[in-house]
């Protein structure tokens, strides 16, 4: 007869830890301007405004979205699903007529899919209402009427 086949007593597993569904979180993206002229790019960089700009936009743009409530209503606190954002880095090229923005989103974690949804396209206008808004900059700052082009960077988000 066959030897009584024993499996080996498993080892005891942790819970696995819960997410933290009721603070912000960082989340990062990287922003592309286009079709810029070179007079453009170089008044961009210099002005002490335009990354200021973008930061209030984008916050701005994010909240339009439907499906982003503009306050989170957790026990009254009121705060805004978006708590900030901010220009980590910016890398301005007037040879190309490009600005690339590594952009820095503190989120309340409960929304991070429905910002991820907005920022990456898969629902909401948010791309839509970036690139007006940047229009619009280079329009009211610099006389321009430049068809800029925003578009994240969806490779690297």
């Amino acid at each position: 007869t066959a030897a009584p086949t024993t499996s080996p007593t498993p080892a005891p597993t942790g819970y696995p830890t819960p997410a933290p569904t009721h603070t912000f979180r960082d989340g990062y993206v990287p922003f592309n301007i286009t079709m810029l002229p070179t007079e453009d790019v170089t008044m961009a960089e210099a002005a002490t405004d335009f990354e200021g700009s973008v930061n209030e936009d984008t916050q701005a743009a994010l909240l339009a979205q439907s499906s982003i409530p503009s306050t989170n209503l957790d026990s009254g606190s009121g705060k805004q699903v978006i708590g900030g954002v901010s220009v980590v880095d910016a890398v301005y090229s007037a040879a190309d007529g490009r600005i690339d923005l590594d952009m820095k989103i503190q989120l309340y974690w409960d929304y991070s899919y429905e910002v991820r949804a907005a920022i990456t396209g898969s629902s909401g206008t948010f791309e839509t209402l970036m690139q007006e808004n940047i229009r619009e900059y280079f329009y009211a700052n610099f006389n321009s009427t430049v068809e800029a082009i925003f578009r994240v960077d969806g490779d690297k988000y």
